[in-house]
């Protein structure tokens, strides 16, 4: 309903407005002077009269016009713009969750061995993330998800990488350890992408993988 007032031009109110005003006016006229007198009115003086108001209605209406036109043009390039948003930021928080998804395989493999290359490929799309422009973060948030989960992977990437590599039993137990906390900093990005889309009044796109029995969602993933 709101949706259908906002599109009422300006001036549709303005020319009921003058048209209730000369009726208006019609009866105050009639009321003072008589039918008799009203209908000399009209005959000699009333003709200019009408054209005077037409003239003023036509240039108040024309202005009006233009004013809701420019507001429906505001209005229009804010949709676009918060529109591109919500694309960049799903997109982005997309990204986040396969990033998460290969974060999981390496704190799980299924054999013990060396992650040197899934543990690479993780940190290249993590890296690729944060390089994104600055213009292309729609919104604070999403900037620093990305950057606290790269910088996160940093932190323990060489810890990592010896844990994969002991054959002690503490090595499977300290790649879970380091891994946990870049799962969780993933997580947190999501969420911040999450959160900055609400504020759009959008969600992330719901996704959801199983990796060895294990059902891994997105952060809008709805609970059932």
């Amino acid at each position: 309903m709101a949706n259908r007032e906002e599109d009422v031009p300006g001036w549709v109110p303005a020319i009921g407005a003058v048209a209730l005003t000369l009726l208006l006016a019609s009866f105050g006229l009639i009321a003072a002077g008589g039918w008799n007198w009203f209908a000399k009115f009209l005959e000699s003086s009333a003709p200019n009269w009408i054209q005077a108001i037409g003239s003023i209605a036509a240039i108040v209406s024309a202005g009006l016009f233009v004013q809701w036109q420019l507001r429906r043009q505001g209005d229009l390039a804010e949709r676009n713009r918060v529109d591109a948003e919500v694309h960049r930021l799903q997109l982005i928080g997309a990204a986040l969750f396969h990033c998460r998804v290969a974060a999981y395989r390496v704190q799980n493999p299924i054999i013990h061995a060396p992650v040197d290359e899934e543990l690479h490929d993780l940190r290249v799309q993590l890296h690729a993330l944060r390089a994104t422009p600055l213009v292309d973060h729609p919104d604070w948030r999403s900037l620093h998800g990305v950057a606290y989960a790269a910088g996160t992977l940093d932190g323990v990437y060489e810890r990592v990488l010896e844990a994969s590599r002991r054959l002690s039993p503490s090595g499977p137990q300290d790649l879970r350890r380091h891994m946990n906390s870049v799962v969780h900093s993933l997580e947190l990005a999501e969420e911040l992408v999450q959160d900055a889309l609400k504020d759009r009044g959008s969600d992330l796109h719901p996704i959801g993988m199983s990796i060895d029995g294990e059902r891994l969602v997105s952060r809008s993933y709805p609970v059932r």
